[in-house]
C-alpha cells in the first residue's frame, strides 16, 4: 500500500514539472517572437496604416548612412591628438572623409555615376573605370587605392600618416585624371554644308532670266546647269548652225 501510495506522488511530482518546464519555455518563445501578443505593433490601427508600419520597419535594416567623421570645428585639435598618440583614428577619419570629394568629381565627369552605400569602392572605380572617367589609371593604382580605404576603415592595425599620405597621393592622381578628362576639347569635325559649284559661279548670278518670270526658282537652277553642260554637237549638227548663222548675216546687210 505505501508502495502504490509512493509511486502515485512521484508521478504526480513528475508531472508537475514536465508542465511547469512545458509552460515556461512556451512563454519564453513567446516573448521572443516578432509579433509577441503581450506588445502588439499598430494594435487597433486601420489595416493600411499597419502595412505601412511594418514596411518601414522592414526598411531599418537596409538603412546605411556615410556620415562625415571630423566635423571642421575639431580638426585642429584631433590634428594635435594625432601627434602625440599614434594610436588616435585620426588618418582613418580623415582618409574615408575624403571620399566624397572624389564621388563628386565623378559625378561630374559622368551624371549616370552613382556610388550608393553598401557598394564595393573596387567595384564602383573599376566601372568608372571602364565608363572612361578613369581612363588611363592603371589597375595595380586602383587595387593599391582600395586596399588603403579598406585598411583605414576595417583593418585592426594602425593607420599611420605614412599610410594616408599614399592614400592621399592615389587620391590627387584620380582626381586630376578626372579634371583632365573634363577639359579636354570634344571636337566634332565640321561638316561644311554642300552648295552647288553652279550657285558659287559667277554667271549664275548674272543669268538672264527675262522671259522666265513665269518659271519657278528650282527652274532656273535646272536650266542653268543644263546649260552649264558641255555639249559636244557632231558636223552634221555644226552645219545647219553655221548655215542659218551666214543667212543671218546676209538678210542684215539688205537691211541696212
Amino acid at each position: 500500500m505505501i508502495m502504490i501510495i509512493l509511486i502515485v506522488s512521484l508521478g504526480v511530482l513528475v508531472f508537475i514539472m514536465v508542465f511547469c518546464f512545458a509552460k515556461r519555455q512556451i512563454t519564453r518563445f513567446a516573448l521572443k517572437s516578432g509579433k509577441s501578443p503581450h506588445e502588439p505593433i499598430g494594435q487597433n490601427a486601420p489595416k493600411a496604416l499597419l502595412l505601412e508600419i511594418e514596411r518601414r520597419l522592414k526598411r531599418v535594416k537596409d538603412i546605411a548612412v556615410e556620415p562625415q567623421l571630423i566635423a571642421p570645428e575639431q580638426e585642429i585639435e584631433l590634428q594635435q591628438r594625432a601627434e602625440s598618440t599614434p594610436q588616435i583614428y585620426y588618418y582613418r577619419m580623415k582618409a574615408l572623409d575624403s571620399l566624397p570629394k572624389l564621388y563628386s568629381d565623378i559625378k561630374k565627369c559622368n551624371p549616370n555615376a552613382t556610388k550608393k552605400v553598401g557598394i564595393p569602392l573596387r567595384v564602383f572605380l573599376f566601372e568608372q573605370r571602364q565608363a572612361g572617367c578613369l581612363e588611363g589609371i592603371r589597375l595595380e593604382t586602383i587595387e593599391k587605392f582600395c586596399s588603403l580605404y579598406d585598411h583605414a576603415r576595417h583593418d585592426p592595425k594602425i593607420f599611420t600618416l605614412s599610410e594616408y599620405t599614399r592614400f592621399n597621393d592615389i587620391l590627387r592622381l584620380l582626381q586630376n585624371q578626372i579634371q583632365q578628362r573634363d577639359k579636354r576639347p570634344s571636337h566634332s569635325p565640321a561638316t561644311p554644308g554642300h552648295v552647288h559649284p553652279g550657285i558659287s559661279n559667277p554667271s549664275f548670278k548674272k543669268m538672264n532670266t527675262t522671259g522666265f518670270s513665269n518659271i519657278p526658282a528650282g527652274a532656273h537652277l535646272k536650266l542653268h546647269l543644263q546649260e552649264s553642260k558641255p555639249v559636244k554637237s557632231t558636223a552634221a549638227e555644226q552645219s545647219p548652225r553655221s548655215s542659218s548663222g551666214k543667212e543671218q548675216s546676209q538678210n542684215n546687210k539688205k537691211i541696212t
